[in-house]
C-alpha cells in the first residue's frame, strides 16, 4: 500500500485548490444608487422600444402602491387614464397611457 503524500497546504474538505481559490474572488459591490442608475436606464430602453414599437399609444398597469413606477412612468411622459385589479396579485392598479406628441 502506497503512503499518501501530505500537502504542506492544507485545505477544507470540498473547498477548491489554492491555485484556483486566488481566481474566485467575490464581486466587487455595486451601490445601491448604481443600481438605482443602472435599473432606471434600462426601463427607459424599454419604454423607448415600446414607443417605438407602438408610435401612436403605449398603455400598460402599474400596481397603485408602486410610487417608483408611477413616479418614472409620470415622467417618461404616460398619464393615469383609469383603475384596474391585477389578475396576479388581486392588488389594485392604475392604467396609464402615454401618446405620441403629447410627452
Amino acid at each position: 500500500m502506497k503512503a499518501r503524500r501530505s500537502s504542506s497546504v492544507s485545505t477544507p474538505r470540498g473547498a477548491p485548490p489554492a491555485s484556483s481559490r486566488s481566481i474566485l474572488r467575490p464581486a466587487p459591490s455595486i451601490s445601491s444608487a448604481s443600481r438605482r442608475t443602472s435599473a432606471a436606464a434600462a426601463s427607459r430602453a424599454l419604454v423607448d422600444e415600446a414607443k417605438r414599437r407602438a408610435p401612436g399609444v403605449v398603455d400598460l398597469e402599474v400596481n397603485v402602491a408602486n410610487l417608483r413606477a408611477r413616479r418614472f412612468y409620470e415622467r417618461e411622459g404616460f398619464v393615469g387614464v383609469g383603475v384596474g385589479t391585477s389578475p396576479v396579485s388581486a392588488l389594485p392598479t392604475l392604467r396609464l397611457r402615454w401618446r405620441a406628441g403629447e410627452g
